[in-house]
């Protein structure tokens, strides 16, 4: 039987039934994302960061058919002026929101999976449909914000609460 990771069998790696070992039962956790394990932060420009925006809007402008969908996953956009942008459907998970200025943007479908979004603030903003889980909104400012089937989740030690927001 084979003993190291490269000569293993790839359908079981080696721990199947038909190498005389009992299965390993998988665990019903395996492949989800961990958000405790951080990606890496990415520093884009203020130029990038521009150039990605304009290019979301003609994005959005033709219906998907010029531009690109913006995504600054991971990316640090630390006390970033978003107020009154339309980032309909832009990538945001992981990134780092931290006093990020979105006062009465247009943040329908967005993606915030895992932001950090402390001291954020989203009065009057559209959430609608947007991804929160696990982002963290602590001392965030959601006055007058439309949450309509957004979906979250947070943990507080023990308790946890998922779920999706009326409409």
């Amino acid at each position: 039987m084979p003993t190291d990771a490269t000569s293993r069998c790839p359908p079981c790696l080696g721990v199947g039934s038909h190498h005389g070992r009992a299965r390993r039962s998988r665990s019903p956790f395996a492949g989800m994302a961990d958000l405790s394990a951080r990606t890496p932060v990415r520093v884009l420009s203020p130029g990038e960061i521009e150039r990605m925006l304009a290019e979301h809007q003609l994005y959005l402008e033709t219906e998907y058919h010029e531009g690109h969908r913006a995504n600054f996953a991971s990316a640090d956009l630390t006390g970033r002026d978003f107020s009154g942008l339309n980032l309909r459907g832009i990538k945001m998970d992981r990134a780092v929101l931290r006093g990020a200025d979105f006062r009465g943007a247009n943040l329908q479908s967005a993606n915030m999976i895992g932001a950090i979004l402390q001291e954020a603030r989203f009065d009057r903003a559209d959430l609608s449909a947007t991804r929160l889980s696990g982002a963290n909104l602590v001392s965030a400012s959601l006055e007058n914000a439309c949450l309509a089937k957004a979906t979250w989740s947070c943990t507080d030690g023990q308790r946890g609460a998922t779920g999706r927001l009326p409409s």
